[in-house]
């Protein structure tokens, strides 16, 4: 039985990646409301 690991590194050793693209969760609405509210809130402010 062969590892992982050394499947992993020949892969890599032979220029491919066998990986997959972490997922992320989406958006929800309520979240795109909150961070359009904070943005407008803040957008007079410039700390930096």
């Amino acid at each position: 039985m062969v590892s992982h690991d050394t499947i992993q590194r020949t892969l890599q050793r032979n220029g491919m990646h066998g990986c997959c693209p972490q997922r992320k969760p989406l958006l929800k609405p309520m979240h795109k409301k909150a961070c359009l509210e904070f943005a407008r809130a803040n957008a007079e402010k410039e700390d930096y």
